[in-house]
């Protein structure tokens, strides 16, 4: 039986093969002179990749016994043999650097770059080589070895055309491109070099910002001083969690303490506490807090912190949630702001009258933007809330809510849309629209939007206009009464139940629209023509998702006068936490 545990008898074996194998066999145990025999025997006996590998294995002999010369023609035989590929001019240019020619090494180098294509040339070799990193039996990748090999004796020639791009550009066009990167890529950088170190903590401006809020580890206070003195606590901008891997009430004081610049404020995960009402009055120069939808809140501790940060302009809780105590809120000056959100975690799970509505507009009379979504109206013989005290009230969200208040006259723009129930709807008129969002809102008919509109459509304020959905338009409405309205750009029609005659009918009222949204009608090819053929320039942007009587070359030759036509049925992957569409025709 042949075993390894017998040299002699395995080396007899080896030394029975062909002539190329006996060649590596012996270069192996440093017999580097019958080596030279064997491969020179195998190069006149073989022929294609077997004579390349035997001109190399005997180029590398050469090398080994000092006969530069005759490994430089070995290798040059190698390239003339198979110009595509990487491996003589490897063994050229290493050659060439043994006996002292760098210059003409780097050209070798830069012709076999040109010749090799990337990806193309790889090799296996035959026998493990000794003292070789190399995993045995991995391709290596030549082209690759090709690349690192010039850009190593590339930057020992010449170590001055080797410059780090942080210290060598100026200073602003490196502040410009190390603004780009995530906070979590910035501390990756300090551990590339002691230059991109003292460059990156000497320049505050890009430490100014901090998120934390998809951490799985709660910081260390060690780790948060040292961002924090990077800044040199000018943080203007933070986001943490409030949950067991967010910050605490210690780390948050710390912040409040030494950064008095910061600015905006945001908390993912978790619950509001006790903790952080008393904490955020120390923020003195917050402008903006958000607590996000993963972050839930009560109506009474919505009531302190507002109260409690006077100075406050912008203020969102996205997750405001029934728990907690029942009492009456009290709510204090806060004419410093400017936005305020509040939105329910189930909608309809909390009533109007939790937040005592008509003191909340009294303490805050410079309110410019209101998001209200979610509640329901409670108590139907409390009387109708009026909003027209907002006297600079601008932006207005009631969506998925149930309740329709006394409108002011400021108003640019009104969503109400997924509105299922609204008791008592008033007659309301506002001049100076320009945005109104009805979709799914089926208790606003179309005399009720038309009379919101009458002002803003005849002095051509309205731009956007959204209805559709399901039963919030039929086929009996009065679509004729709708007026010629040429400032409108964005019309929606999605979701909407209506026949493609009564579409083409509300289409011929906006004659200037830059992007519409068929999604889920009824429409066909026909009113892609209609659209294309008008007297003013076709829309920009079609949304035609789920429109199955739509052919695909209607489609395509929409795009084909360069109009963006989004089309196709949903998917089940979702990316990002948004729905990817499948293009039915693509």
């Amino acid at each position: 039986m042949l075993t390894r545990k017998d040299p002699t008898q395995f080396r007899n074996y080896r030394e029975s093969m062909d002539p190329l194998s006996v060649g590596r066999e012996r270069y192996r145990r440093k017999d580097y002179v019958g080596a030279l025999k064997a491969f020179t025997e195998a190069i006149n006996i073989t022929t294609g990749h077997l004579l390349v590998d035997a001109l190399d294995h005997r180029a590398a002999t050469y090398e080994k016994l000092s006969q530069l010369q005759s490994a430089l023609r070995d290798s040059k035989e190698i390239i003339d043999l198979k110009p595509e590929a990487a491996k003589g001019y490897l063994r050229c240019a290493k050659v060439l650097q043994l006996r002292g020619d760098d210059n003409l090494a780097i050209k070798i180098y830069e012709r076999g770059l040109k010749k090799v294509k990337i990806g193309t040339d790889e090799d296996r070799p035959v026998s493990p080589p000794p003292k070789s990193t190399h995993r045995w039996g991995q391709r290596l990748n030549m082209d690759q070895l090709l690349q690192k090999m010039f850009a190593k004796l590339h930057q020992k020639q010449d170590p001055k055309k080797n410059l780090d791009p942080l210290v060598m550009l100026p200073i602003e066009i490196a502040h410009v491109v190390c603004s780009f990167l995530e906070m979590r890529d910035l501390v990756v950088c300090l551990a590339v070099s002691k230059p991109w170190k003292a460059f990156l903590e000497s320049s505050h401006a890009l430490w100014t910002t901090i998120d934390l809020g998809a951490t799985r580890r709660p910081i260390s206070q060690a780790s948060l001083r040292s961002y924090l003195r990077r800044s040199n606590y000018t943080l203007q901008r933070a986001t943490f969690r409030l949950d067991g891997t967010g910050i605490d009430e210690s780390k948050l004081k710390f912040l409040a303490k030494t950064c008095k610049l910061l600015d905006y404020l945001e908390f993912r995960r978790g619950f509001v506490g006790e903790s952080l009402i008393k904490t955020l009055p120390l923020l003195t120069n917050l402008r903006s807090l958000v607590l996000s939808k993963n972050c839930t809140s009560s109506p009474d501790y919505v009531a302190k912190i507002l109260s409690g940060c006077p100075h406050l302009r912008v203020a969102e809780f996205q997750s405001v949630s029934s728990y907690g105590s029942i009492p009456s809120l009290q709510w204090k000056n806060m004419s410093s702001l400017s936005s305020l959100a509040l939105s329910t975690s189930p909608p309809g799970i909390i009533s109007v009258d939790r937040f005592n509505l008509n003191e909340l507009i009294e303490a805050t009379s410079n309110l410019k933007s209101f998001s209200f979504t979610g509640f329901n109206f409670g108590d139907p013989r409390q009387p109708q809330l009026d909003f027209s005290k907002w006297t600079h009230l601008e932006h207005l969200n009631l969506q998925e809510s149930s309740f329709m208040p006394l409108l002011p006259e400021t108003l640019l723009t009104l969503d109400i849309s997924r509105m299922w129930h609204i008791p008592g709807l008033p007659s309301i008129v506002l001049p100076k629209l320009t945005l109104l969002n009805c979709v799914g809102t089926p208790a606003l008919r179309l005399t009720n939007i038309l009379t919101l509109l009458r002002d803003s459509m005849s002095a051509n304020r309205l731009e956007e206009l959204y209805l559709g959905g399901e039963w919030s338009l039929v086929n009996s409405d009065p679509v004729s009464q709708i007026p010629v309205c040429p400032s409108v750009t964005t019309l929606s029609l999605e979701g909407s139940y209506l026949d493609e005659n009564v579409i083409l009918e509300i289409l011929g009222k906006f004659p200037s629209l830059r992007f519409v949204d068929l999604s889920r009608t009824r429409v066909t090819g026909v009113t892609i023509k209609e659209l294309m053929i008008r007297n003013n320039r076709p829309p920009e942007r079609l949304r035609l998702i789920h429109c199955e009587d739509i052919s695909p070359d209607a489609i395509e030759h929409a795009r084909a006068m360069g109009i963006t036509v989004e089309s196709g049925y949903p998917s089940t992957t979702v990316r990002n936490g948004r729905q990817v569409w499948r293009d039915r025709f693509m």
